[in-house]
């Protein structure tokens, strides 16, 4: 439960990403090569397995958690 927690979270997240993005007109938040990476490897997978969240590791979760939530 607590995984599924943290992938509805993440979720949330993506979604914020992603609506700035659309907002801007395509153009992503300030953030470094790697974190825009993480989120599009994200969103990646995730279209790929209709909806299935990708397996990472905690530390790149929670790397990915902390700067989407920096987003607003």
């Amino acid at each position: 439960q607590q995984t599924e927690k943290k992938w509805k979270e993440n979720n949330s997240l993506v979604d914020n990403y992603n609506t700035h993005y659309e907002k801007n007109k395509g153009e992503p938040p300030e953030m470094s090569e790697e974190e825009l990476s993480l989120v599009d490897n994200y969103n990646t997978h995730y279209e790929k397995n209709k909806g299935e969240p990708p397996e990472m590791s905690e530390e790149e979760l929670s790397e990915l958690l902390v700067e989407l939530d920096n987003l607003d």
